[in-house]
């Protein structure tokens, strides 16, 4: 399959990590946003049955925010992250490399 490939034509060392969009409710609704939640149950889904590795950042804002823990509050322009890149960057480089770097 698609790891399988991956490996073949870079390094039989490699992983799949997927980072699904920032998942988080929305201060004006207090709801989800209906497609980008759909996606990120499905790439869920999909990692877990192929056994790849999901790093799902909302989730982890969600659990260690202690602030405001909106979509608007980390992403205000709907784009690039406003707060708590840190967090997300020490988060992901611990998940994909094993150490803060």
């Amino acid at each position: 399959m698609l790891l399988e490939l991956v490996k073949k034509i870079f390094n039989t060392n490699t992983t799949i990590h997927i980072i699904p969009h920032l998942n988080l409710k929305s201060r004006k609704t207090g709801e989800h946003i209906l497609e980008r939640d759909k996606l990120v149950r499905l790439l869920r889904c999909i990692c877990t049955k192929y056994n790849v590795q999901m790093h799902d950042v909302g989730k982890l804002l969600e659990d260690t925010s202690t602030r405001d823990c909106s979509l608007e509050y980390f992403m205000n322009d709907s784009t690039h992250y406003s707060n708590g890149i840190e967090t997300v960057r020490k988060f992901l480089t611990d998940k994909i490399y094993g150490k803060s770097r």
